[in-house]
């Protein structure tokens, strides 16, 4: 089932694997994978929910198209590597988004990162990105899974732990998906519209829930 595609203009965040170091003279080398391909992560649990995978080739066109990409810290600031610079070089695999950088450790910034990568108080992977293409399934327990296979990448960052940011788009394209699914995608019936507005009250919830615990590690950005 594939709802009728309308590319998001939010940025979402979701995380991935876990950062490998090594010293190279006077630079800092990091490498590690910002997205895991057909890992399924639980965005809302339980019944009523959504779960996530990306799917291989997700990142191939924005890779093509050289799309400039940010190395940052927890989504913010000022970057550390880039890859227009040529210090931030991303590659898709078998696995999934692969990144390798290397840290100036003349860069103040840098500077003050090192000995939290060194004792591993940030030790994950994470990216921004913008889906273009998606589809959904509608799974037992009326719980929505969505297969994300292509997306603009805005940015990678270390974080020191993966969490999900912008999970409100995704909640409103899972409601759209399910409310069609009802009727087909020419327009849901009036009950099936009501039975999604009271989900999506409950999942915003789940969703402000999730996002206070994870405060200052993702955010939503326009």
């Amino acid at each position: 089932m594939t709802e009728p595609n309308t590319p998001s203009e939010t940025t979402e965040v979701r995380g991935g694997g876990e950062i490998q170091l090594r010293m190279e003279g006077e630079a800092i080398a990091i490498s590690g994978y910002a997205a895991v391909f057909d890992q399924r992560a639980d965005i809302v649990p339980g019944p009523g929910g959504m779960a996530e995978v990306i799917r291989p080739g997700a990142f191939a066109r924005a890779l093509r198209e050289g799309q400039d990409v940010d190395l940052l810290v927890a989504h913010a600031g000022l970057p550390l590597a880039r890859s227009s610079s040529g210090t931030l070089t991303l590659s898709e695999d078998a696995t999934g988004l692969r990144i390798e950088a290397t840290l100036d450790s003349a860069d103040p910034d840098v500077a003050r990162l090192a000995p939290k990568l060194r004792r591993g108080d940030l030790r994950h992977m994470s990216f921004g990105f913008r889906a273009v293409r998606q589809s959904w399934q509608q799974e037992e327990g009326d719980r929505m899974l969505r297969s994300l296979e292509d997306l603009d990448l805005r940015e990678v960052s270390v974080v020191a732990r993966p969490a999900y940011g912008g999970t409100s788009v995704a909640l409103r394209s899972a409601e759209a998906a399910r409310a069609a699914a009802s009727t087909g995608f020419d327009g849901a019936s009036p009950r099936a519209l009501q039975e999604a507005g009271h989900r999506r009250r409950t999942l915003q919830l789940a969703e402000a829930h999730h996002a206070g615990t994870h405060q200052g590690t993702a955010r939503e950005r326009p």
